[in-house]
């Protein structure tokens, strides 16, 4: 805008034809770089909310691929901060669901008693992140309940842990 002032003002002391084309040509290039701002911020806004759509259906991997190319078009604060909680969110939700995994490959760490509260706990937990995965676990936490408190009932070791450890399966498991 400054370049296209001083030859305006040069025009109006001499015009020459060169002078009117440089005219024509800065302006031509000044239109260009607005229009391509334009796109750049149009494409940066269509990924954050293609970005937002994607987090509102859980899909934090996917929202966050947009939002970091939407962050790489056009740099705002304000998202690396949201990317970084998205991030964060990411490795808490795979951390559950390694966790998650880790009892039911090992689903002798749940017993009646604490083991059964923090797998529990975990589904719990688990359930804002991925509620199929949520299911699964009380499933089979409910299922490894029942047979403790089953053998435990049966061969009448104990009553009194294994009712509580029952009725804990029956919430789990309806």
């Amino acid at each position: 805008d400054e370049a296209i002032a001083k030859v305006e003002e040069s025009q109006r002391v001499r015009a020459t034809p060169e002078a009117e084309q440089q005219l024509r040509d800065l302006k031509a290039a000044r239109d260009r770089k607005k229009a391509e701002e334009a796109q750049k911020q149009a494409r940066a806004k269509a990924l954050r909310d293609e970005g937002a759509a994607l987090q509102a259906k859980g899909d934090l991997a996917g929202a966050l691929a947009k939002f970091k190319e939407a962050q790489q078009l056009l740099p705002d604060p304000k998202l690396a901060d949201h990317i970084a909680k998205v991030e964060a969110a990411l490795k808490e939700r795979q951390t559950l669901i390694d966790q998650a995994e880790a009892l039911r490959r090992n689903p002798q760490s749940i017993a009646c008693g604490k083991g059964l509260g923090d797998a529990s706990a975990l589904a719990d937990k688990l359930e804002k992140v991925d509620a199929a995965k949520a299911t699964a676990l009380r499933k089979d936490i409910a299922t490894i309940a029942t047979a403790t408190a089953s053998g435990l009932v049966a061969n009448q070791l104990d009553f009194a842990k294994g009712i509580p450890c029952l009725e804990v399966a029956q919430k789990l498991d309806p």
